[in-house]
């Protein structure tokens, strides 16, 4: 199994109801295969910031890979032990 940590920030905290989440997941997994499992996890989190059609992030929303890449291929495979962060684009600073 692999650990990943993530921090939520402004509505993807809201509505997940948590700003810290560690998460365990199969080898071998993407990161599309932890989008998919924050939407099982984290229900509320399916329609403002998960799509419900696609099961992926709404446009409007990004996973940092330890404040300092943008995730944009979601067909990676996670490693383990990434901190990430998902946001609202507009959210750095």
């Amino acid at each position: 199994m692999l650990q990943v940590e993530i921090d939520l920030l402004g509505l993807a905290r809201r509505a997940a109801g948590q700003k810290h989440i560690v998460l365990e997941l199969p080898e071998q997994s993407s990161y599309d295969n932890l989008i998919h499992f924050l939407a099982e996890r984290y229900p509320s989190l399916v329609g403002q910031v998960i799509n419900p059609q696609t099961l992926e992030l709404f446009p409007s929303f990004m996973l940092n890979l330890e404040g300092r890449q943008v995730i944009k291929d979601l067909s990676q495979t996670l490693t383990g032990g990434e901190h990430l962060v998902l946001m609202f684009v507009e959210s750095g600073g």
